[in-house]
Parts: structure tokens; sequence; C-alpha cells
């Protein structure tokens, strides 16, 4: 006899399910990040039995923007419109707060996103580097500080400022689970730019990276690049072309474009010209 199929919460006690319904689609879940995501979002999913058949998240950035994640329905269960009432109910979730959403779609998702009124605003480009032989630019680490838990309130200030939503309680979750970061300041202490990374399996995963301007940048994620021979990878706004060329410069290959989508809003919050690097797709 079939089981019946049912929406349910996904709480933390799901991770074990949640992560094999990522291993189905073929998705790397880092437990860490996973906890973060069920403890950050309100994540539903469709339960039969014991197991999970799909999922997706609604994550809230107080009471003005939201991003919608984790999108996935297990290959069994493909074609049957369950990818599709989640995505529904998250959206209805954000609209009773009057919240634009955003989403990062994959190439299987953007049909569903379009159908449903989203509109691409611009693009993610993931960028990665193996451990090959690796070009250095004309930029210096110096100026540099370890990020330190003294730092959140000003970091948290300045992604409210770029991401134009406070995602504070995010940042404190990022901050526990951050493998490096660094952070430039002036003299006067005011932050000019910050870039956390964490180890996922044997990549090195660099973002969120805010700053004022490229060369900030670029001198933020050097000590990546120079004093490590691990894979590097890095999602980065569309808009920041100077920034992406440098990067193929320094032998990033361009493995992946996937559409920048929105709802509920002509304009994405922010001063976005800020944003280098993203923390992650599902989040933002």
């Amino acid at each position: 006899m079939n089981k019946e199929i049912i929406i349910d919460r996904i709480h933390l006690h799901d991770l074990p399910a949640l992560l094999k319904l990522a291993e189905s689609v073929g998705w790397f879940f880092d437990p860490k990040r996973a906890n973060m995501y069920v403890s950050s979002g309100t994540m539903y999913g469709h339960r039969t039995g014991n197991r999970f058949i799909s999922s997706a998240a609604l994550f809230q950035y107080g009471a003005v923007f939201s991003s919608l994640g984790i999108v996935i329905v297990h290959p069994e269960y493909q074609g049957q419109g369950l990818g599709k009432s989640l995505v529904q109910r998250c959206l209805h979730q954000a609209e009773q707060m009057n919240m634009p959403v955003s989403l990062v779609a994959t190439s299987e998702g953007y049909p569903l996103y379009k159908s449903l009124g989203f509109r691409t605003f611009g693009s993610i480009h993931r960028l990665s580097l193996k451990n090959l032989a690796r070009q250095r630019l004309d930029i210096g680490c110096s100026g540099l500080d370890e990020l330190c838990a003294a730092d959140l309130p000003d970091i948290i200030r300045l992604d409210k400022i770029v991401f134009g939503a406070d995602r504070s309680r995010l940042y404190r979750q990022l901050f526990k689970q951050m493998d490096t970061g660094f952070i430039v300041k002036e003299q006067d202490k005011r932050i000019r730019g910050f870039v956390m990374t964490f180890q996922v399996g044997t990549v090195l995963h660099i973002g969120p990276l805010l700053a004022e301007h490229a060369e900030i940048a670029l001198r933020l994620i050097q000590p990546f690049l120079f004093f490590s021979t691990q894979s590097v990878r890095i999602d980065v706004p569309d808009k920041q072309i100077y920034f992406i060329k440098q990067l193929q410069k320094l032998g990033f290959q361009e493995t992946l474009i996937s559409p920048l989508m929105l709802k509920n809003a002509d304009t994405l919050p922010g001063k976005r010209d800020y944003m280098f690097a993203i923390a992650d797709p599902a989040l933002g």
C-alpha cells in the first residue's frame, strides 16, 4: 500500500532526511550548513513515512526582504507538482508580510519560477580555481586583519546597507561556521570590506565578500589564493564585470551562470555595487 504524502515542516531533527534528499539530486550539503538552513529559515517538505521527498525554504530578513532556496524534489517524484506547491506555500508566507522574494534559479527550476511571476534581474557567476599554478595580481595583502567576534556589529551594519535588509541572525550563524575571514578598516576603524570563507569537503567557498571597490575585494581574497593550494569557489553577481575579469586572470574558470530572480518588487534593495560575492545561492 502506498504511503500517504503530506506537507510538513522540516526541523533540525529531520536533518538526516534532508541530507539524503539532497544527495538524491546530486547536491552535497555540509551538515553544518544544512543545520543553518533549517535554523535560519522556514523549511517545508513533502513527507512520506520517515523520509522527505521534497523541500523548499523561505529565509526572511527582518520584515522587508526574503530569499527562496533549497527547492528539491526527489527524482522518483518529479513532474507531480510537489515543488510548485511548496514554492507557492513559501510565496504565500512572504506575501502575507508584503515582502519581496529573491532567488538564484537552477536551469530546472527557472520555468517554474517564471510561471509564478518571478522576473530576472541579473545573474550569479560561479567561478572555480583548481589546484593549479596561480597567477598573481599586483595587489598586496597589506591592511588585512583577521575577522573576529568584535567585528560582528560592524560587518552586520555594512551588510544591512549593501543587502538592504537586516541579516544579523544569519551572520551570527555564519561567523560560528566560518573557516577564516578578513576585514579591511580605515585608520578611524571605519570598515571598507570583509570576507568570510567556508570549507565544504575539499573546496573552499569564498563569500560573503563585501567591499567598497574591486581592489579591496581582490586584496581580501589574496590570502586564500596564494597561501593555500586547495580548490576555491566563489559566486559573483554579474554587475562585478571588472572583478570577474581579474579572477579569470588569476586562473578562475566560469563553471555556472544562474539567473537572479525577484518577485513582488521592481528592484533589488541595498547598495549592491558593494557585493562582490554572495554568501550562498539559497540565502541571497
